[in-house]
C-alpha cells in the first residue's frame, strides 16, 4: 500500500504512518508505546497532522518489493521461494520517511514518559487526575474532559466559586494533591481558558480541600497578569482593602460594591487583569488576609504607590458613613507597615 502511494504520488495518511511506526521492526519503540497504546496513537496522529498536514509524500525509489522465504525443512533442499509485487517499490529501504517517523515516535514517547512511569508504579491510577495531569488535556480520559466541559459551561462568562476539594473530587483525584499537581492542574485549566484563584502559577499558597477557589473565563493574554507591576499593586490594594473593610467586624455590601467599581475604574489594567482581580476580591472578601501576611507583597511596591494605597484605604473606611475606632487603629497599623507616617491617617 505504501509503495503504491509512492507510485501514485499521494500523501501518506496519518493512520498509515501510525501503522508503519507500529509495524516496522527497524523503528525503535520504548515502553510508553505499549503501556499507553491509546494515548500514543492519539498523540502520534495529532503531532503527525501538525507537522505534515495531510501527510508526507514518499519518493518513488528503484528497489522493488519482493517476498522471499527459505523453509527450514531439509526436505525442500534449500530452495528459496520468491514472489515480486508487480513492480511496486520497496519504500522501507528509504531513510528519510523512516527517520521522520522515528523522530515523531521519539517525541511522542518523551511526552508520554512521565505518564507511563506513573502507571508503571501504580496501574490503579489509570484514569485518575494525578495520572492525567502528566498528559496534554486533549489526551485526558473522556470522563475527565466531560467534567471539564461541564465546569466551563457553569462558569460561562462569569465566575464559579467552589471548594478545592469539590473541584479535585469531580476530576477524580485519588487524594490530596501535591503542589506540583495543583500547578499542573492550573496549567491544564488555562489550556481551556479557565483561570483559577488563588493563582498558584503566580506563587499563591496551595489551596487545601476545604479552601474556596474561584474559576472564571480567561483570554489568551490573561497570563500577562502575573508579571505586570500594576496588577501586583492592584492585588495588594484589594487585599488591604478587604482587611480594612473587615476591621469593624464585617465587610458591608456597600464596601464590596465600591471595591468592585474601583476595579472597573482601573482602565490602566487590561480586561483580563480586571477579571482576575474580581475573582481575587471574591475570595479575599470571604477570608480577609492580615496585614502581617501581606508584608512580603509590599516590597515591590514603590513609596508613591504605597501613599495612594493608604489614601484609598482611608477613603474606603468611611464608605459606609461610619469610621469606627477599630478601623482607625487598623489603618494606623497598615500605614506603619506600608512605611507611611501613621499620623497621616487622620489627614487622609
Amino acid at each position: 500500500g505504501l509503495g503504491q502511494m509512492a507510485v501514485d504520488g499521494v500523501s501518506v495518511p496519518g493512520t498509515w504512518a501510525l501503522a508503519w511506526a507500529q509495524s516496522d521492526p527497524n523503528i525503535y519503540k520504548r515502553t510508553p508505546v505499549t503501556r499507553c497504546p491509546d494515548q500514543f496513537e492519539a498523540l502520534f496522529l495529532a503531532r503527525y497532522a501538525e507537522r505534515f498536514g495531510d501527510g508526507f509524500k514518499i519518493r518513488r525509489n528503484k528497489t522493488r518489493l519482493r517476498c522471499e522465504y527459505q523453509p527450514a525443512s531439509s526436505g525442500f533442499a534449500g530452495r528459496v521461494f520468491k514472489r515480486d509485487a508487480g513492480g511496486v517499490p520497496d519504500v522501507t529501504v528509504l531513510k528519510t520517511p523512516t527517520e521522520d517517523i522515528q523522530k515523531l515516535v521519539d517525541e511522542c514517547t518523551n511526552e508520554l514518559d512521565s505518564y507511563s512511569r506513573v502507571l508503571g508504579r501504580n496501574p490503579a491510577l489509570k484514569g485518575s487526575l494525578e495520572a492525567s495531569l502528566q498528559l496534554p488535556v486533549q489526551l485526558w480520559p473522556v470522563e475527565l474532559r466531560n467534567e471539564l466541559g461541564d465546569l466551563k459551561s457553569r462558569v460561562g462568562s462569569g465566575m464559579l466559586v467552589i471548594s478545592f476539594g469539590e473541584l479535585s473530587g469531580r476530576l477524580r483525584s485519588a487524594g490530596a494533591l501535591a503542589r506540583t499537581k495543583v500547578v499542573a492542574l492550573a496549567n491544564a485549566l488555562e489550556e481551556l481558558h479557565l483561570g483559577i484563584e488563588p493563582d498558584v502559577l503566580a506563587g499563591a499558597k496551595t489551596p487545601k480541600a476545604e479552601d474556596k477557589v474561584a474559576l472564571f473565563a480567561t483570554t489568551p493574554e490573561d497570563g500577562d497578569a502575573r508579571s505586570a507591576p500594576a496588577f501586583h499593586a492592584a492585588a495588594v490594594t484589594l487585599d488591604l482593602a478587604c482587611a480594612a473593610a473587615a476591621a469593624d467586624g464585617e465587610i458591608s455590601a456597600h464596601e464590596l460594591l465600591m471595591l468592585t467599581r474601583q476595579i472597573d475604574s482601573w482602565e490602566h489594567l487590561s480586561p483580563a487583569h480586571r477579571k482576575r482581580l474580581k475573582a481575587h476580591l471574591r475570595l479575599s472578601s470571604s477570608v480577609p488576609p492580615t496585614v502581617a501576611s501581606l508584608k512580603r507583597k509590599f516590597e515591590p511596591v514603590g513609596i508613591e504607590a504605597r501613599g495612594k494605597i493608604g489614601r484609598f484605604l482611608a477613603h474606603l473606611a468611611h464608605a459606609d458613613g461610619v469610621v469606627s475606632p477599630e478601623e482607625v487603629k487598623f489603618l494606623e497599623r497598615t500605614y506603619k507597615a506600608l512605611g507611611l507616617e501613621p499620623g497621616q491617617v487622620f489627614a487622609d
